[in-house]
């Protein structure tokens, strides 16, 4: 019998987004960082990015996430003020 130690990257991913907002000539656009962690190097996500709360927040777009870090780039006519990850919890993960 083999046993395996699970380590802190063999678990559910976890998702942290940084965003900076730029009002331009056609809306605002969104540029920022999603940090993945809790899971290895490896492990690609599609993660679906909203502007605001459950509820009442619209899809900004999907991020794929691959690695640590993925930068991902967004245009729209409102800016948000908070972006959720997944809040249809349509993905195993957590996030802050």
């Amino acid at each position: 019998m083999v046993f395996r130690r699970v380590g802190a990257r063999d678990g559910i991913p976890h998702y942290r987004v940084e965003f900076t907002v730029h009002h331009t000539e056609k809306g605002y656009q969104i540029r920022g960082m999603l940090h993945q962690t809790g899971v290895p190097h490896s492990f690609i996500a599609r993660v679906p990015l909203y502007s605001g709360g459950a509820g009442h927040g619209s899809l900004l777009g999907t991020v794929i996430a691959a690695g640590p870090e993925t930068s991902f780039h967004f245009e729209t006519q409102n800016p948000p003020r908070k972006i959720v990850v997944d809040p249809q919890m349509t993905l195993l993960c957590t996030s802050e």
